[in-house]
């Protein structure tokens, strides 16, 4: 505002920024500057040379003080030495292979870090649980139905947890109809002799066995049900 004021009233004025240079450090024996420390002022052409022309009040540099404890400001200065200082060390011919080298193996390992988190934090799918097989309770009756359904899981798949192994026996019957003179019978004699074995006659084990033989024949023919 200073420049044009005066470049109004027909004074050439000039425009200059810098630094107002107010702290010494008596320790390294250097003037330090910060960034609090810029200034801006004017020059005006008086009697055939050039003149400051500074209206800012002597007491701007007071007044940008601010309330900062002295210990943050030794804090902010050693950082601030310890970056330059390193930059003057890294741009040296001696230090840039060393300089690559540590930048590459920083990188490497932090790729490495951020692969592994990935890695174990990636969403998995629980494990589907391993289908035993049915065991019969101890001392329970079976007949030849039971040794007949590995034979019938390799057309229609393993037997679910939980399904009756009659019902799930007359699921042959979803793939041929015919069957069902077959399974029927053979289902019914089972159910019987499982759950009341006092019924329990060897003619009645000889007529499962013998339907367990025919329907052993007739699902060979069968394709498998993917």
């Amino acid at each position: 505002a200073t420049a044009l004021i005066l470049r109004e009233c027909g004074i050439p004025a000039r425009y200059c920024v810098g630094f107002a240079v107010s702290e010494y450090d008596a320790e390294r024996g250097e003037w330090v500057l910060r960034g609090k420390h810029a200034h801006a002022w004017c020059r005006v052409w008086v009697q055939d040379h050039w003149e400051d022309a500074d209206l800012t009040p002597s007491s701007w540099i007071t007044m940008e003080e601010t309330d900062i404890a002295a210990w943050k400001i030794r804090l902010a200065d050693w950082w601030q030495l310890l970056r330059e200082d390193f930059l003057i060390w890294r741009i040296q011919d001696q230090n840039k292979t060393r300089t690559v080298i540590a930048v590459s193996c920083f990188v490497g390992f932090l790729s490495i870090f951020l692969f592994w988190r990935l890695w174990k934090s990636r969403q998995r799918h629980p494990k589907q649980k391993k289908q035993h097989r049915y065991k019969p309770p101890t001392g329970a009756p079976t007949t030849a139905l039971n040794k007949l359904e590995s034979t019938i899981s390799r057309k229609i798949g393993p037997r679910p947890i939980g399904l009756p192994l009659c019902r799930w026996v007359r699921t042959l019957e979803d793939i041929d109809s015919s069957l069902a003179s077959i399974t029927r019978p053979l289902t019914e004699k089972h159910s019987t002799l499982r759950f009341d074995s006092c019924d329990l006659k060897n003619e009645t084990l000889e007529e499962i066995s013998e339907l367990c033989l025919e329907l052993k024949k007739r699902i060979k023919g069968l394709s498998p049900v993917k």
